[in-house]
Order: structure tokens, then C-alpha cells, then sequence
């Protein structure tokens, strides 16, 4: 499956959790995907348990699929440092250890230098007050995470970590990077239900829906994706729906 990106360019970032890290990047206009996973150390084809140990050298990473006619490496790399602190060594927000450490890969030496480059304009400004500790590294090998890790969030939105780490997360670096790069607006609502009269997408706006009798014509009011131009909001795994130009993919159980 991974294949199909084969035309497409990739970049290497590892800075706290995936789970958070995973959600900023996929939010991105061009980012095509974003895969969790463990790189920078030398065990050979890591688990997660063993990443946690602190022994195997690697760090939580993401792999970024993007098109660079769309995004560039440069607003890539600006994202990586907008979206969490640079300075503290093997942490990030409430995560300690090896594992959360900050680093920035580099498959070429352009990008390394790109990298160093940016450090050095960080560090003369003194945009963060205290010494980055960012590792400059290249991508030796990038090992994919656990199915269960990817697209962590979209899958356990009422998560205790994601509501009250990544989400905060997210909503501050969409703050600092409204500006300079486009944000997709896709949110995902996951819930399982005899019937409802509201629902709620991860970041707290509220939408009314009549009753259960009305539900699927009520969806139908709005437009389908995943290539769907008929009034068929049912795949196999949920609905899908737009509201205010916001994709929702929302999981029911209509008994």
C-alpha cells in the first residue's frame, strides 16, 4: 500500500509522541500521509514496549508523505519547530525519556543544511531563550509502529492523552501556524449509538441531529466523499458527511 507514494517525497521528524506529532502533520495542505513509527537508534526492527525501554536508542517518529509542489521541506521543517520545545533534552510536555527526545532527519545534505541553517537563525534570535538541543541526524532506517499507533487519534478521540495533551497540542500549533501554511479542517467523530440528538467533533463544536429517525436523511443533506457523488453516505465502516466545509467520517450503530 505504501507504494502508491513512491512518486511522492518524504521527510523525517521526531518530536514527543506520534500521536500528537502524526495529527499536526496530517493536518497540513500537501501532506499526503503520515506514518508513526521509531527511528534513530540501532535495534533492529523495534517494538514499541522495546522503544519504551529507553535501550534501543530510537526515538517516537513520524515518516511525512507529501507532494513539494504543494509544501515545501522548509515549511515542513518551520511546523517541526512551531509545534513543540526544542529545548528540553528527552521530553516532551508530560513524556520523559530517550524515546521523546527532539530530532531532525535529513535524507540529503541539502536538507541538512536547511536544517543547521534554521537552528543557527533560531538560536541568534533567541526565539526559544534557552540552548536547542535538537539532534541533527540522517534517516538511516525508519520503522513503522504498531497498527494500533497509527492514526491514533482519530481512532480514540475520547482518549484521557489526546483530549488533554494532543488536542491542546494541536489547537496551539494551529494557532502559530494559521499564517504561513493552509490547515485542513478534518476532524473525525467516532460514536456508537442507538440514537442521538447531538454530536460533538474532537475540538468541542456542537451539531445538532433531530432523532434517529431522521438521521440519515438528515446526512443526507450533506455531501459525500471518498469519491461517493451519489446520495450514498453508507460505507462499510461509517457515514461520511461535510458540514461548513469540515470533513466527519462518523461510526454508528443503527439497530
Amino acid at each position: 500500500d505504501k507504494q502508491k507514494f513512491d512518486n511522492m517525497s518524504k521527510a523525517y521528524f521526531a518530536s514527543g509522541c506520534f500521536w500528537c506529532v502524526e495529527t499536526i502533520y496530517e493536518s497540513l495542505d500537501g501532506v499526503v500521509e503520515v506514518y508513526s513509527g521509531y527511528a534513530g537508534g540501532t535495534t533492529i526492527n523495534p517494538n514499541y514496549y522495546q522503544v519504551m525501554s529507553g535501550k534501543t536508542g530510537h526515538a517516537e517518529a513520524i515518516e511525512i508523505i507529501y507532494d513539494n509542489s504543494k509544501v515545501s521541506f522548509d515549511t515542513l521543517l518551520k511546523v517541526f519547530f512551531d509545534s513543540h520545545n526544542p529545548t528540553t533534552p528527552n521530553r516532551q510536555g508530560p513524556d520523559y525519556g530517550t524515546q521523546y527526545r527532539s530530532i531532525a532527519f535529513y535524507n540529503n545534505l541539502d536538507e541538512k543544511k536547511k536544517i543547521n541553517n534554521y537552528i543557527s537563525l533560531l538560536s541568534t534570535n533567541s526565539i526559544f531563550g534557552k540552548e536547542i538541543i535538537t539532534e541533527v541526524k540522517k534517516i538511516d532506517k525508519f520503522y513503522y509502529a504498531e497498527e494500533y499507533h497509527q492514526d491514533y487519534e482519530k481512532k480514540n478521540p475520547y482518549n484521557s492523552y489526546i483530549q488533554n495533551v494532543s488536542i491542546p497540542r494541536f489547537n496551539r500549533f494551529k494557532q502559530k501556524a494559521s499564517n504561513y501554511i493552509k490547515i485542513k479542517d478534518v476532524h473525525w467523530i467516532f460514536v456508537s449509538l442507538n440514537f442521538m440528538a447531538k454530536i460533538q467533533d474532537i475540538y468541542g463544536k456542537e451539531y445538532i441531529i433531530p432523532d434517529l429517525n431522521n438521521f440519515k436523511a438528515h446526512i443526507n443533506k450533506f455531501h459525500t466523499i471518498n469519491g461517493r457523488p451519489d446520495n450514498s453516505i453508507h460505507e462499510e465502516n461509517g457515514y461520511y458527511f461535510k458540514i461548513d466545509d469540515r470533513f466527519f467520517k462518523i461510526l454508528i450503530n443503527l439497530k
